[in-house]
């Protein structure tokens, strides 16, 4: 007898683990080519992940159909889909070792690298079972009703694969967005009017005298829209405020010359005498720049350089980049973060060798007039006194210490109390008919008066609540909690406590937190702002069906320079709702990330106006589309329901309409 086609395992193995491969590079080949604000490609790479196992399925059908046993045609097909489990493991434990293996790995990344695991357990282990079980089982020959049976179940098999799926994934993914009806939305005038009014109570630090003012406000205001229940949750904290800062530097020839600088947050104060000692350079603080420096018992020189980030880098990493006007094309700026993060490990070096000072020099930093990057905002005490100083004065400074032996003088005086800070999370709650709830939430608190940082996210929620609030509560099926939480600049504390607090009650039934933060045109100095909009990453839970809303609904309102993104993305999730992720809920975050942001320019004038309007409206109506979905259409995962397809629905298919339709004996 001729040998079957397909038998060799070898040949197997290889073929299935470059469809795998190929498979893995796929979203990255089609962002590259194809335009990724198309709403057909973002429905595509939403629900990817159902379509390489489901393929390497169908494609062991078509090579493995002949297979002597059912069992073992079986387990040849369980083994090529589990390949596909195993290669996106694999790639995803490599991914240190080279930016190519994130970008191979962004399927896993698309569904938060859920279930692979799994897939390798229960497909290649369970193919290896199937198989040894199907060399070991006798077979009979066909009958005229086992060939009825396979002809039947082939045409069920390739429908189901090849239509009924795709037609599935449609038809939830065109689930309809009703205009908004109803109530009468905020216009952008009573919108920003609410952005003045928190702006104008002034440097809202959590703690501060015009913090706490902004909890009465919205208290007050969540009343006037007619909720019955609000609650104000009070959170202590270490409290730390500056008082005075200087730094001076004297050369060889006793010239003092005192540079313009900047304090970083919950660093250790001097007292008003100051410390003062000898200046190192460092280079950028590296490892290896600390081991070849003395730095004990002095005052360390070093430079930040900025972290950039770019649209045409981050957009790989989307199920959507809907620019369709290609405005953002080619935009990057400095990631306001990347120098905080950069210095949190500086420090750390600088502590481990007890140097005296740091002064940190920030590459990159836009020129706004007066230096005030507030940052780090975590909230925790740091021994070593740390001032930032700008580049400018940076390279003269770095001339200086190469030249001769400069000392450098630091003086930071501040008040510091231990769980001295007071502050609160305020919410709002809308009953629905059932307990399952949607939070819907931004922070009060900002390093300045800052306009855009987050003046204009509670501006969003306030503006939320008021149209729902109009609602009656007979027609809102799930319950809405709007929140407004106060620890943002000392690292969201507040945050973790709400969630420790209520692990029993709301955060059982919640469903999505749903937080918006920062509405800001695109004003990257040197350059004058263009009248658009500033990038905006919106980081979403892993959940096929709410990402096609969501996906829809920006497409919907123009939500131009909009990139929707996975929780898995090199960025993580830098947003307010990132405690929530972080211990494992469901979001959908917003938020845009202007060089400026933790400066004292964060001015009135850098809200993007003409943004008020649409947001509320495109999430008036994903709230109300969510609204009417199940929980579990909202939250399963697709990794789990293609393993169940796969196990429960396509493999029995396959398996009755393989060519024996039963049990054969090999001769």
């Amino acid at each position: 007898m001729a040998k079957r086609r397909g038998r060799s395992w070898f040949g197997q193995i290889i073929l299935f683990l470059v469809m795998a491969l190929f498979f893995s590079a796929l979203p990255f080949i089609l962002g590259l080519v194809l335009d990724k604000s198309g709403i057909a490609l973002a429905l595509f790479t939403t629900w990817y992940a159902l379509f390489p196992p489901v393929f390497l399925l169908l494609l062991a059908w078509l090579l493995y159909r002949q297979e002597a046993y059912w069992l073992l045609f079986a387990g040849r097909a369980w083994i090529g889909v589990g390949l596909w489990f195993l290669v996106q493991y694999l790639l995803g434990l490599a991914v240190g070792l080279s930016p190519f293996f994130i970008l191979v790995t962004i399927p896993s990344i698309l569904v938060n690298k859920v279930g692979y695991v799994s897939g390798i357990v229960i497909f290649l282990i369970g193919g290896i079972v199937l198989s040894f079980l199907g060399n070991s089982i006798a077979d009979t020959a066909l009958d005229t009703k086992k060939r009825f049976l396979f002809l039947s179940s082939s045409i069920v098999f390739l429908v189901v694969s090849l239509v009924v799926l795709p037609a599935f994934i449609l038809l939830i993914s065109r689930l309809s967005i009703n205009p908004v009806s109803g109530p009468t939305v905020p216009d952008s005038e009573e919108i920003f009017s609410w952005i003045e009014e928190v702006y104008n109570f002034g440097d809202r630090r959590p703690g501060s005298e015009a913090d706490l003012r902004a909890i009465v406000y919205l208290k007050n205001k969540l009343k006037e829209f007619g909720f019955t229940k609000v609650v104000e949750e009070p959170y202590i904290f270490d409290y730390w405020e500056p008082k005075s800062w200087c730094l001076n530097i004297q050369s060889q020839n006793d010239q003092i010359k005192q540079l313009n600088c900047f304090y970083v947050p919950y660093s250790g104060p001097t007292g008003s005498d100051g410390i003062t000692a000898e200046m190192v350079y460092v280079g950028r603080g590296s490892d290896a720049d600390f081991e070849t420096a003395d730095v004990a018992g002095k005052v360390i020189l070093v430079e930040i350089p900025p972290v950039m980030i770019s649209w045409d880098q981050m957009r790989h990493f989307t199920f959507l980049a809907y620019d369709p006007e290609g405005t953002a094309r080619d935009w990057s700026h400095p990631y306001p973060v990347g120098w905080m993060l950069k210095y949190d490990a500086i420090y750390k070096r600088a502590a481990k060798k007890k140097a005296a000072g740091i002064v940190s020099v920030l590459k990159g930093y836009p020129d706004m007039g007066e230096f005030t990057y507030y940052a780090p905002y975590d909230g925790h005490f740091r021994s070593i006194p740390s001032l930032y100083i700008k580049e400018s004065d940076g390279n003269w400074l770095k001339s200086r210490v190469w030249k001769e032996t400069v000392k450098a003088q630091i003086k930071l005086e501040a008040n510091v109390a231990k769980s001295g800070g007071r502050t609160a999370t305020v919410y709002g709650i809308l009953p629905g008919r059932s307990q399952s709830n949607l939070i819907i939430h931004s922070h009060h608190d900002a390093p300045w008066q800052s306009g855009v940082e987050d003046s204009s996210g509670v501006s969003m929620v306030l503006s939320l609540a008021k149209y729902f609030a109009q609602v009656p509560s007979e027609k809102r099926d799930r319950t809405l909690i709007f929140m407004f939480t106060g620890s943002h600049m000392i690292g969201a504390p507040s945050n973790e406590a709400f969630l420790v607090k209520h692990r029993d009650g709301i955060m059982a039934n919640m469903l999505y937190d749903i937080a918006i933060e920062h509405i800001s045109d695109d004003y990257n100095p040197p350059a004058p702002p263009t009248g658009l909009v500033e990038p905006r990453g919106i980081f979403i839970t892993e959940s096929p069906v709410t990402i096609s809303l969501y996906a829809k609904a920006m497409a919907r309102y123009n939500i131009y320079r909009g990139l929707l993104l996975p929780t898995g993305t090199p960025l993580g999730v830098p947003t307010d709702a990132g405690p929530w992720e972080r211990a494992g809920y469901r979001i959908v975050s917003y938020i845009s990330g202007p060089s400026w942001l933790f400066d004292k320019n964060d001015t009135l004038d850098r809200v993007a106006r003409d943004q008020l309007v649409p947001l509320t409206r495109m999430y008036i109506d994903f709230i109300s589309q969510m609204d009417q979905l199940s929980d579990f259409i909202l939250t399963f995962n697709l990794n789990a329901l293609t393993i169940g397809l796969i196990v429960v629905l396509l493999t029995p298919l396959a398996a009755l309409s393989s060519a024996t339709g039963g049990r054969r004996r090999r001769h």
